[in-house]
């Protein structure tokens, strides 16, 4: 099993950077140079409480799905997702928000472990780790970036 810790400074309030996390679009727009997709179970494009997302992502140069679900919320303090369905033993993905003089200390802390043993360890070490890193550090500029600039707008309409 791995664990990656990973801390973002935003100048924004909690809840702007809380609702730019779970915003669809904005992870997709994020996260283009893994392919990722939204490609079913999205009714709105903020994960709420109980929503499963299935993400279309390339994994390993292989077209891979998960479906994921939003398990905890605690707006804007802390949400959880959990793959429910996918390649991996598991994959949990924590982000908290913690309100700081300007801004909030986001803090994701992501979990995942493959399967076949010292096989899933070794892609774990090799490829997954990084792959994971990378994606979380594009997302968490991506919401800086737009929560720190009025792009935040674009993506939270309803809330501007």
């Amino acid at each position: 099993m791995t664990t990656i810790r990973a801390e973002t400074f935003v100048a924004a309030p909690p809840e702007r950077v809380f609702d730019l996390t779970r915003c669809v679009s904005l992870r997709e727009d994020a996260l283009t140079h893994n392919h990722l997709h939204a490609v079913a179970g999205v009714g709105d494009d903020l994960l709420s409480p109980g929503t499963s997302v299935v993400w279309q992502t390339r994994l390993l140069g292989m077209s891979v799905a998960l479906t994921m679900r939003l398990a905890t919320y605690n707006r804007p303090r802390h949400f959880r997702e959990r793959m429910v369905d996918g390649p991996f033993e598991r994959l949990i993905h924590d982000r908290f928000f913690e309100p700081e003089d300007g801004g909030t200390l986001v803090r994701d802390v992501l979990t995942f472990e493959s399967p076949l043993g010292g096989l899933g360890e070794a892609a774990d070490a090799i490829y997954l780790e990084r792959f994971f890193r990378d994606g979380l550090d594009r997302l968490d500029r991506a919401v800086r970036d737009a929560a720190e600039s009025d792009d935040w707008r674009r993506y939270l309409a309803e809330s501007a």
